[in-house]
């Protein structure tokens, strides 16, 4: 007989073989803010997350330059495709998602990044309270909540494996402890960076682990 579990509310095989995928999580920076790239390994399966990779460009650096850079990573880690006859081409094989925050700058970046030939390219705007919706094809509006307490879960379930032994990923480190819960004049929930902190590596690592509510949920027997 099968044994399941229960995995971010879907029943999965106990013994079923992890879906490994790739994302980019990219918190673009205007004046005073950096950008961020973080670049998620995921095993889709059972919702377990390895940081490979973080790059935050200087501040100041031109919008053309951190779309180049975007380009880079993600040739970088596309898979390898597959070769149908054995002098032939390779077949292009899956290129990572990328989900961008698009918020305060608008669809211009993202359909700059998708004339550059980029593929799986999402705009996420991130909105108040804890709703999700997809508007369009290609697009996302995510809670702040919903994108904390998903974070949080992560977290607290051990299924978020980064190293603080670099220097941004101590700096991702201190931005987690400094991300703080406040009440707004309207009794909404707000999470933001402390007072002189910043938030762009949280919000990059947010955005690519992000996974939302399931559609249909699964009995387990």
């Amino acid at each position: 007989m099968k044994e399941y579990k229960v995995v971010n509310g879907r029943a999965v095989e106990v013994n079923q073989k992890p879906e490994i995928a790739m994302r980019l999580g990219v918190d673009l920076g205007q004046m005073r803010d950096y950008t961020t790239v973080i670049v998620n390994q995921f095993d889709q399966t059972n919702d377990r997350h390895r940081i490979f990779y973080i790059e935050r460009p200087a501040l100041g650096t031109r919008y053309p330059d951190i779309l180049k850079r975007v380009e880079e990573i993600a040739s970088e880690y596309t898979e390898e495709g597959d070769r149908p006859n054995a002098d032939g081409p390779r077949i292009p094989g899956t290129p990572p998602e990328i989900y961008v925050d698009v918020t305060g700058l608008g669809r211009p970046v993202v359909d700059e990044m998708k004339a550059r030939g980029l593929r799986r390219v999402t705009a996420v705007t991130i909105v108040a309270g804890e709703s999700v919706s997809k508007p369009e094809r290609g697009e996302l509006h995510i809670g702040k909540q919903a994108l904390v307490s998903r974070l949080h879960v992560l977290l607290a379930g051990g299924r978020l494996r980064f190293s603080a032994k670099t220097d941004l990923g101590l700096a991702l480190k201190d931005e987690l402890h400094n991300f703080a819960l406040k009440v707004s004049p309207d009794a909404n929930l707000l999470f933001e960076a402390r007072p002189g902190s910043h938030d762009d590596l949280v919000i990059a690592l947010m955005l690519a682990t992000w996974q939302g509510p399931r559609k249909k949920s699964v009995g387990v027997w």
